[in-house]
């Protein structure tokens, strides 16, 4: 992560604007390890201010994918904090300006349940997921709406 992904500019701009990034050493501190789950590095946890987790992402990213993932995060945390239209606003962000990555169908789905929560109009709802089934026909997101094309 350090060689690629962390040395690029775009990672280090959004990491800095967005969060307050903490590298911990697994070595040094076994109780974090243990407390939050972790068994493989690397890890990236999204915490709120108490520490609370609301997404998490294992492994190895390059740059342009950890971006959409680490834009996805951020709509989870929202939405798990029930700010609903922050939510809408981060998954969005992720539907515009990483569309090809692993990260947009998730924000797809979530984004039409955000709305869903939001107002109580399944409208937005169904216009998201059916988007998402036509758009990612293949991915696991759109299996999860299959439901809506039979």
């Amino acid at each position: 992560m350090d060689a690629v992904t962390y040395s690029d500019d775009r990672v280090m701009s959004f990491l800095g604007e967005h969060f307050i990034p903490l590298k911990i050493n697994t070595r040094e501190n076994k109780e974090l390890l243990c407390e939050y789950g972790i068994d493989w590095s690397p890890i990236i946890l999204i915490l709120d201010h108490k520490g609370k987790e609301h997404y998490r992402i294992a492994g190895y990213l390059p740059p342009q994918e950890y971006l959409a993932q680490l834009a996805l995060g951020r709509g989870k945390a929202e939405f798990n904090t029930q700010n609903y239209q922050e939510a809408i606003n981060r998954f969005s962000e992720v539907a515009c300006y990483y569309p090809d990555s692993d990260a947009s169908p998730e924000a797809h789905y979530w984004m039409g349940v955000a709305k869903y929560k939001k107002d109580g109009s399944p409208e937005g709802l169904m216009r998201d997921w059916k988007y998402l089934a036509e758009k990612y026909p293949h991915n696991i997101w759109a299996k999860k709406v299959s439901f809506l094309c039979e």
